[in-house]
């Protein structure tokens, strides 16, 4: 028998690989990835709903987006096979005046099993993150 642990993992991977293909082939068929009544944080702003998380993925209007994942870590949730996962990676995209962009991003997604066998997002946090400079590093010394 599979240790449930790799299972989950390997699960999580495949979630997150299907999320960002999608997200760098076609942005509207993200909607059909999340549940009805999710919540999604974009680098700080809620949106709450299938409806308003697709607006505010077309308001981005990305002329080109490939994203490159680093890790995913993911942990159990419920015994019905509910998990969180936590991407880390790069995400290269080209906005519509034609401005590069290559940053690190973290995203976490709260994902629940569907009736069809499949997962669906429940929730999801997204945030580019910035490199702090050494000066700015918190120390915990003895």
């Amino acid at each position: 028998m599979m240790d449930r642990d790799f299972v989950r993992a390997a699960l999580a991977e495949a979630c997150a690989r299907h999320f960002f293909e999608t997200f760098d082939g076609n942005l509207g068929n993200l909607r059909d990835l999340y549940h009805e009544d999710a919540w999604m944080t974009f680098v700080g702003e809620k949106y709450q709903g299938r409806p308003a998380i697709s607006a505010k993925f077309e308001s981005l209007g990305l002329q080109h987006s490939q994203h490159s994942i680093t890790s995913v870590d993911s942990h159990p949730m419920r015994e019905d096979g509910a998990m969180f996962v936590q991407v880390l990676g790069h995400w290269n995209f080209t906005e519509a005046g034609g401005h590069q962009q290559i940053r690190n991003f973290c995203e976490g997604f709260y994902l629940l099993p569907t009736p069809e066998g499949g997962y669906c997002i429940m929730n999801d946090i997204f945030r580019l993150v910035s490199p702090v400079p050494p000066e700015n590093y918190y120390m915990i010394t003895d």
